[in-house]
């Protein structure tokens, strides 16, 4: 892919997302003026590339890519609630014992 230079003398990658140092620039600097097109002259880039990435951290808070793919898997409320006693009744539960007793038949037991 060949670099390539905006009209406002930012370099970037045709179809290529910017790295998310720059994306939190951008956010920045629109949290502090609060325009779209200050914050794409402030950081050289296009008014539409800031405007979706101001738009995806306002709607989602995130700045990863997304909406390709299988979309998240949610856990299931009684697997959060089991989750929540598990780490209560033994706070020091390795990741490998918490992965297993989720997939297991969910049993607490005293000892």
């Amino acid at each position: 892919m060949l670099w390539r230079i905006n009209n406002h003398g930012g370099v970037y990658k045709k179809g290529a997302v910017f790295p998310l140092q720059k994306q939190y620039q951008i956010a920045a600097s629109y949290v502090r003026t609060g325009s779209c097109g200050a914050a794409a002259a402030e950081n050289m880039c296009t008014y539409n590339a800031a405007r979706k990435i101001i738009d995806k951290f306002m709607t989602t808070g995130l700045f990863e890519p997304g909406g390709r793919g299988s979309p998240q898997t949610i856990m299931q409320p009684w697997k959060v609630a089991y989750l929540e006693a598990l780490v209560t009744y033994n706070s020091f539960m390795y990741l490998s014992e918490i992965q297993k007793a989720l997939r297991d038949k969910p049993t607490l037991t005293c000892s």
